[in-house]
């Protein structure tokens, strides 16, 4: 027979802390962390406002959907990612931010409606949780 260790909870995977209790922000800072550094990366070159919704949606809001299709992040970390996706798209450069013309709930209705279909985190959150069921 293989000899195996009992181990204890928090274990790590993938850098992030798992727990059998639901996460916590501070259990998050990895996935946060990931996004900024794309953020950082991508914030010096000359984007134009379509490069950085299609950025948003391939890259950050797809490596959001992979965690929140399998915890529920807390809403200070669906918050905090959803503000930077909106810094991101307006332009936020050090202080100076740019002037946001549409609200972000009118930039997350889908194109038929006028928006650019970008989820709001908490509500994706529940629904891709909501396959659980």
């Amino acid at each position: 027979m293989m000899q195996m260790e009992e181990g204890s909870f928090p274990l790590k995977y993938l850098g992030v802390h798992l727990r059998p209790t639901q996460w916590k922000a501070s259990d998050c800072g990895v996935i946060i962390d990931k996004l900024n550094k794309n953020l950082d990366c991508w914030a010096s070159q000359n984007l134009s406002f379509t490069g950085r919704a299609q950025l948003i949606h391939s890259i950050l809001l797809g490596s959001r959907n992979f965690w929140m299709s399998i915890f529920i992040l807390p809403y200070k970390v669906t918050a905090t990612i959803d503000k930077s996706c909106r810094d991101f798209l307006w332009g936020l450069n050090g202080n100076r931010s740019k002037l946001h013309l549409p609200s972000w709930e009118k930039v997350c209705l889908p194109k038929k409606l006028g928006g650019i279909s970008f989820c709001e985190g908490r509500k994706w959150n529940m629904a891709l949780m909501a396959k659980f069921l």
